[in-house]
């Protein structure tokens, strides 16, 4: 009998683990100044892929360099751009996955859906970026990922990583 409970729980384990674990594939782009929160950010998560690019090695590339580099993310599920300076360096950029943008407001030349994320202590959040005091209430529809609009979210007495990492989770579901 015990046997039989132990098996009918590793079973249960496998099944849960595997329905609800996805690959995730991510690409995190960062400048010098805010190289810190980005490796910080790297080791509190845990993708399948996860790859960090500086910023300043994409500007003022050949158009031949530029469509290598989008070839090379185009089925990734994110792309994680970390503060203003990285965000100005890729402006030209069109990205065509999901892209997060964290701590920043600067103008993105993306095709497809963008989100931008701000910590509590973050001055320049805009006014219609939802406030998230919990990870949980962060809620994607395939609307917002299908309409290719921008989201903002501001975070309340939690950290951006967990909202990264939710807005991560559900776009991988997409």
């Amino acid at each position: 009998m015990q046997r039989h409970l132990m098996t009918l729980l590793w079973v249960a384990l496998l099944i849960g683990s595997s329905t609800t674990a996805l690959a995730q594939e991510i690409e995190l782009v960062y400048t010098k100044a805010n190289l810190m929160q980005t490796l910080d950010y790297k080791e509190a998560v845990t993708y399948s892929n996860a790859k960090a690019t500086n910023a300043l090695s994409l500007m003022n590339v050949s158009a031949e360099r530029i469509a290598s580099y989008l070839s090379s993310i185009a089925s990734h599920d994110a792309i994680l751009i970390f503060g203003e300076g990285a965000v100005k360096a890729v402006t030209a950029i069109e990205y065509t996955v999901p892209v997060i943008i964290i701590n920043a407001t600067g103008e993105t030349s993306a095709k497809g859906p963008v989100f931008r994320v701000f910590d509590a202590d973050f001055g320049g959040a805009p006014s219609s970026a939802v406030v998230v005091s919990d990870a949980g209430s962060v809620s994607l529809s395939a609307f917002d990922v299908a309409a290719r609009r921008e989201k903002a979210f501001k975070c309340d007495g939690i950290g951006a990583v967990a909202v990264v990492d939710k807005l991560v989770t559900q776009l991988a579901s997409f």
